[in-house]
């Protein structure tokens, strides 16, 4: 099975805040081949922007201290 994502979205406080596309579909889905990379640079920048984000483990405190009270 091949996964391929051509779509990376950051959301922060539920709220979609970027997205990025590196390959276009049409090339997926119509042609059947491996779409070429684009917008590399503004991929590793958002996950640049991911790294800054609290720790996942911050994140499950938060859900379930809100869950709970």
């Amino acid at each position: 099975m091949i996964l391929f994502i051509n779509n990376f979205c950051l959301y922060r406080n539920g709220d979609r805040i970027e997205k990025i596309s590196i390959a276009r579909p049409f090339v997926i889905k119509k042609l059947s081949t491996i779409p070429p990379p684009e917008n590399e640079d503004k991929l590793f920048q958002l996950l640049d922007k991911f790294k800054d984000f609290p720790t996942f483990e911050f994140i499950i405190k938060s859900m379930f201290s809100q869950t709970f009270q």
